[in-house]
């Protein structure tokens, strides 16, 4: 019990010693270079910058009914592709043939290779 007091004691007088140094490193000294204050003084401020002063680089180059176009042509390329037959879903009968095709290829893919 008494090491856990003193392990708290030393975490105390450390945590006061560091806020101390900290006052003393930030306080209101005059000699700090001038790009330094106005550091601090950005800090202190605390604001972020707003996202609207950011500028616009690059405008849109899309009008609205060119935006429509695209949609319907990405809808219509994704019912083609949809209807293809080999986007189907692997039921469990193909599934057992890919698998049974595999071993059979592994199997003369064996007894292809020279014996050491």
């Amino acid at each position: 019990m008494r090491d856990v007091a003193t392990i708290f004691r030393t975490v105390v007088l450390v945590a006061f010693a560091a806020s101390l140094a900290g006052c003393a490193m930030f306080g209101g000294k005059d000699d700090s270079p001038a790009w330094f204050r106005q550091r601090v003084t950005e800090l202190e401020d605390g604001r972020y910058p707003q996202l609207a002063s950011v500028p616009q680089t690059t405008p849109p180059t899309k009008t609205p009914a060119e935006w429509q176009r695209t949609e319907t042509e990405v809808q219509n390329a994704g019912a083609a592709l949809e209807a293809n037959p080999r986007a189907a879903a692997v039921g469990a009968d193909a599934a057992a043939a890919a698998g049974a095709f595999e071993a059979q290829a592994r199997k003369e893919a064996a007894a292809a290779r020279p014996e050491r």
